[in-house]
């Protein structure tokens, strides 16, 4: 008896089915994508519980014959290649032949459809992979696909399936990505009873303004860029666009959803003089290029493709968005001379010294705190004695500070010389302050002259509101105002003006990444606030203010560190000044 032996059909479906359907929204992925090879100009998807519970897609396209729709679900049946040479010029979005067959064999699925200058529709059933016979039905135009109980027979699939929002959100994700590759078909999104999208036909910008909102309009700059057979089109953000997380970036090739670090990485570039770690910008690009250059037959799910020429291609994408964004956005690096060019004069060079010690202070005194001390007397069990001593001792009156470049704090200690980076101090300040009173009162909030107007999209609206008790505790006083929009009416006093929507909005993209609040979130989002609302380097500060800075560090109970681990603190001992200036 060999041991080797051929499976069976219906097994060797559902390993199909597993390499292609994996959830809610890669059924939708497929679908969409063969609605619109099917030259559909109305596209409409329909869920109940997010896909979990049932999935209707119905189009408009050329539909499908009786004769077509019984072979449909067959595995590697297409209507869209015909040889093995077709594989090198792919230039529909559907081509494998195994879409259908995996849905159906991993769910309860009909299929109605009727071909165009046909008379009569056709509905087939499919439950599991088992057909039943075709019979007439009533439809108009196009083809309706219903798929209901996914993974019904497949329980320990059906375990590993997330809960309704988060199969929403991603289902959510590959229609906007659709509907922004293809503006001029028009889409209609609809959950239970609630309408997501509903999109007319259109062109790209206006589509990026109905999905994403007004602010967009304003934000985007156009790219159309043409260098020999290649062509790169679509819209990136201004830098006011930029996130902390990899999120609202879509690139098509040939009009299709392809996922590549490299050309992601080339977008980016062009950005990096005028953005800071981490963030990441807004785009929507189709890069059109001969069919035969690359390569869409790398993995089920059809994201990922190889190139023929990789370095030609990044090259281009680079460029492309350097040429577009370079009058919108400064994205030439600055280098600041560090010195001036001397001049050797033999008249004035033997008086340098003397010049030199005119530029020192006079007066520098022995002023700034002993921290050691201080930690002492924090331990202390007498809470009203150290609130004396603080008064008295702690929060000491600084002689001498120096702002250097407007972002580095210079002064002198016993022990040699102090320098603090005041963004990560302020930092830390604020960090302290909303951990401590965030479990309490909250933070004092400041009433805004003019109140900010807040617009979500769908899939982040839900987490908004989710966070509205933890944003409140943070000092900012917000509520709901009409549909997919709040507004701010307070935000944390030490909050600079302007910055409340950058604030929220990073908080929002820390709890869409880990999607839990617990305490590791809590202090994550204490350190997002304080790091967006401190001072930053390259402002200016008067006397008082960077004393009384110096003072509010000290008084925290790590000054050495900022909540994301940078050094606040560099101390310059005497003796290694001593050393540098060869005394010793």
């Amino acid at each position: 008896m060999p041991e080797i032996k051929k499976l069976e059909s219906n097994i060797i479906n559902n390993i199909a089915a597993g390499e292609i359907i994996e959830s809610p929204s890669s059924v939708v992925k497929e679908l969409i994508e063969n609605s619109i090879d099917a030259m559909s100009s109305k596209i409409e998807i329909s869920l109940i519980d997010g896909g979990l519970k049932r999935i209707i897609v119905k189009d408009n396209g050329k539909g499908m014959s009786k004769e077509d729709l019984k072979i449909a679900f067959k595995r590697h049946t297409t209507s869209k290649i015909s040889s093995k040479n077709d594989l090198f010029n792919i230039k529909t979005l559907g081509f494998r032949g195994e879409a259908l067959p995996s849905i159906a064999s991993v769910s309860m699925t009909s299929a109605l459809s009727i071909k165009k200058e046909f008379d009569s529709s056709y509905e087939l059933k499919i439950m599991g992979g088992d057909f039943s016979p075709i019979k007439k039905a009533s439809l108009d135009t196009g083809t309706v696909i219903k798929v209901d109980n996914l993974f019904y027979n497949l329980p320990a699939r059906k375990k590993f399936l997330k809960n309704e929002s988060k199969e929403l959100n991603k289902i959510t994700n590959i229609v906007k990505s659709y509907s922004l590759c293809y503006p001029s078909i028009d889409f209609s999104y609809h959950n239970n009873d609630s309408c997501i999208y509903s999109l007319s036909s259109s062109d790209l910008k206006n589509r990026i303004i109905d999905i994403f909102g007004h602010k967009y309009e304003k934000s985007i700059i156009e790219v159309d860029y043409k260098e020999q057979d290649f062509k790169i089109s679509g819209f990136v953000g201004n830098i006011d666009l930029l996130r902390k997380r990899r999120v609202n970036q879509f690139v098509f090739l040939n009009e299709r959803l392809i996922k590549d670090k490299m050309i992601s990485d080339s977008i980016r570039k062009p950005y990096l003089s005028c953005i800071e770690r981490n963030e990441h910008p807004f785009y929507v690009l189709n890069i059109d290029m001969p069919f035969e250059s690359v390569d869409v037959n790398v993995h089920p799910n059809k994201n990922e493709v190889r190139f023929k020429s990789e370095k030609y291609l990044y090259h281009f994408v680079r460029k492309s968005i350097m040429d577009s964004i370079k009058d919108e956005i400064d994205v030439t690096p600055t280098f600041f001379g560090q010195f001036d060019k001397f001049k050797h004069d033999p008249a004035t060079s033997l008086d340098f010294r003397e010049n030199l010690l005119k530029e020192i202070p006079e007066g520098i005194q022995e002023h700034f705190i002993n921290y050691e001390k201080f930690q002492d007397k924090i331990e202390s069990d007498d809470a009203n004695t150290l609130e004396n001593e603080i008064e008295e001792e702690i929060y000491y009156d600084i002689v001498d500070v120096w702002q250097i470049h407007n972002k580095y704090l210079l002064t002198e200690i016993k022990a040699g010389l102090l320098i603090i980076d005041q963004h990560v101090a302020h930092e830390r300040v604020l960090y302290e302050s909303a951990k401590e009173n965030i479990d309490k009162n909250g933070l004092e909030s400041q009433s805004l002259l003019f109140p900010q107007y807040l617009e979500f999209q769908d899939e982040e609206y839900g987490y908004i509101i989710e966070l509205f008790p933890y944003l409140n505790n943070l000092g900012f006083r917000i509520r709901e105002f009409g549909e997919k929009t709040i507004i701010i009416e307070s935000s944390p006093i030490e909050t600079p003006f302007g910055q409340e929507a950058d604030i929220i909005n990073e908080i929002l993209d820390l709890y869409v990444k880990y999607n839990e609040i617990n305490s590791s979130f809590i202090e994550k989002m204490c350190a997002t606030y304080a790091c967006k609302a401190a001072v930053k380097a390259g402002e200016k500060l008067e006397p008082q203010e960077m004393k009384h800075l110096i003072n509010r560090l000290f008084l925290t109970k790590n000054p050495y560190y900022c909540p994301h681990g940078r050094p606040i603190i560099i101390n310059l001992t005497e003796d290694e000044l001593d050393e540098r200036f060869e005394r010793k």
